[in-house]
């Protein structure tokens, strides 16, 4: 197992049709692999790499990476199956064509003082990024043009992160805010964690979230919009899951309840007898 020293700085993520996993390092590397057979597909931000990434290369090797989101191709001008956004240290965010090896669009000084995170809103199509200032970013997933700076916190925005159904943004710095993805209204806020927030997910399909602290040996599980016997500045985590080493990174996806699946197919199946006789 890697320590979490070498794992700093390290992200992932598999594509939306789940066909390519994605891993990008700080120093500005792309690698991505074909999730069926684990074969490399292509090889970004490296010297090293075949003549049609050279330019891709050049222009990416030396911008530390520190963050990435993938985004459906139909919505980003892209010529392929998807794109990937990524954020860089210096406050860029770009959106590579990742069969074609090509820079799409670039949108420069998105973030002041850098990128922390990106997230893209299929319900709007644009992208959303956090940083250092305090500030959300909206950018059109189309050309990369920004379109406005929403105030979202008084202190830096270390993660970020949209519901499945795109009603909610979910932000993390000392504390969580969730806000309404239209107005950008707070919703609740959530406390819990010792130290800043390292890592946010919403669990698709379900209205949880998972988050983790930065040295934090735990990740906490909650529930969002919360429950409506608590106040909106009082939420706490609903269960905490304990590690041996302080997580770097989360991700979450919702499983169907078996129980719940059963029970519906016996009712169709009743349905089906009662419409036979």
């Amino acid at each position: 197992m890697q320590s979490n020293r070498s794992l700093e700085g390290l992200f992932s993520s598999f594509s939306p049709d789940g066909n390519t996993y994605a891993i990008a390092t700080s120093d500005g590397r792309l690698r991505l692999f074909d999730s069926g057979n684990g074969r490399l597909k292509v090889a970004l931000g490296n010297k090293n790499s075949s003549s049609i990434f050279n330019s891709l290369a050049s222009a990416s090797v030396n911008e530390n990476i520190t963050s990435f989101s993938w985004i459906p191709s139909k919505e980003a001008a892209c010529a392929t199956a998807s794109g990937l956004i990524v954020g860089t240290a210096s406050g860029h965010v770009q959106l590579y064509d990742v069969q074609r090896g090509e820079i799409v669009w670039r949108t420069k000084d998105a973030k002041e003082g850098g990128v922390y995170a990106v997230s893209y809103s299929a319900g709007q199509n644009v992208i959303l990024c956090s940083g250092r200032a305090s500030s959300i970013s909206i950018i059109s997933a189309a050309d990369g043009s920004l379109i406005r700076r929403v105030e979202a916190s008084r202190y830096a925005l270390t993660s970020l992160s949209l519901s499945s159904d795109h009603r909610f943004v979910l932000t993390g710095s000392s504390t969580f805010q969730l806000l309404q993805s239209d107005t950008f209204e707070r919703v609740a806020k959530y406390t819990g964690h010792q130290n800043q927030v390292k890592t946010i997910r919403f669990v698709d399909g379900m209205d949880l979230f998972v988050s983790a602290g930065t040295g934090e040996r735990d990740i906490a599980i909650w529930q969002a919009p919360p429950p409506a016997f608590l106040t909106r500045n009082q939420c706490r985590a609903a269960v905490s899951l304990p590690l041996e080493r302080p997580a770097v990174h989360v991700d979450a996806v919702g499983v169907p309840d078996a129980g719940a699946e059963e029970g519906e197919k016996e009712e169709e199946e009743e349905e089906e007898v009662e419409v036979g006789r």
